[in-house]
């Protein structure tokens, strides 16, 4: 019964270990992700504009921010969208486990609120993501702040909505196409090593489609930082 007892021990001790490493596995892989993703728009920018590249001190100096860039951009653009889940999620509760066993009635309108908040949130997503979509370089080239470098890109992308939205549809389409190979590699590793199909998606994710992404955002930024004419469309 003591073998017994100590060997489940270390078995849960050796699972506990196992899922802290995968823990700080991925969390380094984000924070590498972010580094490289930053060090990689400066490099570009700096190509572009036949500067010098950008030492990795350089951009490892820039990380604290980028990362809170980072942080604030997703919840600008994906918050009222994220706060509809929980919402709904908590209204479903609400009806599942509270009203309906205490015959609490529910306002008969409450659905069709719910879809309207919803779908405006989805609305101000694709919105966000393409009026901010050149906030990293705005941000990494010079010393502005993280505040000053959101408004000055809502503000020079006015005009360009359906210009940066039309581009990006073809990024997708293309990013999509790209990632058919990553997928049937994850699946066929998958089944026997997850932690290995997880890393392939996620490396490949960052180190194929990030330069992808980066050049077409940077294409963007270049386009509608020094238009030839300001277009008159919103």
């Amino acid at each position: 019964y003591v073998t017994v007892s100590k060997t489940m021990g270390f078995a849960t001790d050796f699972s506990f270990l196992a899922m802290l490493a995968v823990v700080v596995l991925m969390v380094a892989l984000v924070v590498c992700t972010i580094w490289y993703s930053a060090h990689l728009y400066m490099s570009l920018q700096r190509l572009m504009k036949g500067a010098a590249l950008p030492s990795l001190a350089e951009s490892r100096a820039k990380l604290p921010g980028f990362v809170g860039l980072s942080l604030l951009g997703g919840l600008i653009m994906a918050g009222p969208l994220a706060l509809m889940v929980v919402v709904n999620f908590g209204a479903v509760i609400f009806a599942t486990f509270i009203a309906s066993p205490g015959g609490m009635p529910l306002p008969s309108s409450l659905g069709s609120i719910s879809v309207i908040l919803t779908l405006a949130a989805l609305v101000w997503l694709v919105v966000a993501c393409t009026r901010l979509i050149t906030l990293t370089p705005v941000y990494l080239e010079g010393t502005r702040g993280i505040m000053e470098s959101l408004r000055q890109t809502w503000e020079q992308s006015r005009g360009y909505f359906w210009f940066v939205f039309g581009w990006s549809i073809v990024l997708g389409i293309a990013a999509l196409v790209l990632s058919i190979p990553l997928t049937i590699l994850a699946e066929v590793v998958g089944d026997d090593q997850p932690l290995i199909a997880q890393l392939i998606s996620s490396a490949g994710s960052s180190f194929l489609f990030g330069p992808l992404v980066v050049c077409f955002v940077l294409g963007i930024h270049q386009r509608i930082s020094a238009p030839a004419s300001k277009p008159t469309t919103v």
